[in-house]
């Protein structure tokens, strides 16, 4: 049989399709893992943080009294299913939610959302629930698969006032349309693939040299979206080949859709987000737009700390946009201290004040670990220390504060001043303002009293645009 050598140039062009394939099966498939990982880390601790709030708002005493199947019409039993219902309705889950106690090597139900009572009812104890019983530790599981779907569990503890655990409070999530969906992308992603390789290895064979400074202009494109995870950028159309150019659309289609599923993700995380927000402040007297008020006073003192040579660097649109929509995350921790404190109407007792500061600490609790959720981690956890140290929960001092916890202090208490309270009418803007300057270095940031001089006209139109009704 006659050996044919074929051109160099058809070689090279086959080699650089194969390449494309490879770099867009390969980009599929890392995609495809990373959104199944996101979508199990950040669900997961979401689901984490949800058990823990609503964890803390349960009487691990009162939990202890339901013990038998007749229970379920003891007050103890619908005071706890009261409180879970609320946290289903809350977030809008589907699925009931239980809580558990453990029984040697099981454990048995004690309250449930959903009818009939299962109370006393044995359940199989999972390896991650171990952890929660064992060392109070609020955890989530992997995503797994069972006769009714596929689902991601998270499981907090129960304690007692004095921190014995008695229980677990289990949510179960599921997410059979997500991971429906992740697998009808992967298909679509894999198809893609076959289809972009025949269609470079048909053009590379005819048109090799007109298709070779496109294909790369593709290919470095792609490298950079893989090496910086920036999905706006475009791949060119600056070829004369028709298909060459369908694509440079079929890419840029695909980066686009990926971009809408993580502005998706973003969406389901403010959420979150604003639902912890919403349930600290249902417990709290301070009512009305007050953390509507606290995201705008807080992004206004941001943005003009931007345009200082001190922040330009370290503030960016994007930390400012995290820290509009964690503001209101500031007292969270409010979840746990009881109503008795938190709604008392007089003046508290200092020993009622000090189970008041415990907030910060229990708010940064409730945010610990969960990465979208960092800012607010500082914010709950920082915006009660001050500038000259004298704050709590730990005494910071100057810029040992996070920037973002120093500029929500601010903000916290100008719109503290600036509204009325049961226990005092609100304010004028000068009056809160001269306040706000002689605590200037004592109370607040010098630098950010600066910028809230700075733009106190701004401070008055959003109090007067977001005004208590």
């Amino acid at each position: 049989m006659r050996r044919v050598n074929l051109p160099a140039w058809v070689i090279l062009t086959g080699l650089i399709a194969f390449i494309v394939a490879l770099t867009l099966a390969l980009t599929s498939v890392r995609l495809h893992i990373d959104n199944k990982r996101e979508l199990e880390e950040e669900l997961g601790r979401r689901l984490a943080g949800v058990a823990r709030t609503a964890a803390l708002m349960i009487d691990g005493s009162k939990h202890e009294e339901i013990v038998s199947p007749e229970d379920f019409r003891i007050p103890e039993f619908k005071q706890i299913r009261s409180i879970l219902r609320s946290v289903m309705k809350e977030n809008g889950f589907t699925a009931p939610i239980y809580t558990l106690r453990r029984v040697k090597n099981t454990t048995e139900f004690v309250v449930m959302t959903d009818d009939p009572p299962y109370i006393g009812n044995r359940y199989q104890l999972r390896e991650e629930m171990i952890p929660v019983f064992e060392r109070g530790e609020a955890t989530f599981t992997p995503l797994y698969t069972d006769q009714h779907g596929t689902w991601i569990s998270a499981y907090a503890p129960i304690k007692t006032s004095r921190g014995d655990i008695v229980g677990l409070l289990d949510i179960d999530y599921s997410v059979e349309t997500y991971a429906k969906r992740s697998n009808e992308n992967l298909v679509k992603l894999a198809e893609l693939s076959f289809v972009s390789f025949i269609i470079a290895a048909g053009l590379g064979i005819l048109f090799s040299r007109s298709i070779t400074s496109p294909v790369g202009s593709l290919i470095n494109t792609m490298r950079h979206v893989i090496r910086t995870d920036r999905l706006d950028m475009l791949a060119p159309k600056n070829s004369n080949i028709q298909e060459m150019n369908e694509l440079s659309d079929t890419f840029n289609t695909l980066t686009g859709s990926l971009r809408v599923s993580r502005e998706k993700v973003r969406y389901t995380q403010l959420i979150a987000m604003t639902k912890l927000a919403q349930l600290a402040e249902k417990r709290d007297q301070e009512t009305g737009e007050h953390l509507q008020r606290m995201a705008y006073f807080a992004k206004a003192l941001a943005q003009r700390l931007k345009m200082t040579d001190r922040y330009r660097q370290y503030i960016t649109d994007e930390w400012v946009q995290d820290l509009f929509d964690s503001a209101p995350l500031h007292d969270v921790g409010k979840v746990g201290v009881s109503d008795a404190i938190l709604l008392k109407p007089g003046k508290l007792t200092e020993d009622e004040f000090e189970i008041m500061k415990t907030h910060a600490s229990i708010g940064e609790s409730i945010l610990e670990g969960v990465e979208f959720l960092s800012i607010g981690k500082e914010i709950a956890g920082g915006h009660h220390e001050k500038w000259d140290g004298s704050g709590y929960p730990r005494g910071a001092k100057g810029e040992d504060i996070p920037l973002s916890a120093r500029i929500v202090a601010l903000a916290d208490v100008y719109d503290a001043l600036a509204s009325k309270r049961v226990y005092k009418e609100a304010f004028s803007h000068d009056e809160a303002k001269i306040i706000i300057l002689e605590n200037r270095g004592k109370h607040f940031d010098p630098a950010v009293t600066q910028a809230f001089i700075e733009i106190e006209d701004e401070f008055i139109r959003i109090r007067k645009k977001y005004a208590d009704s």
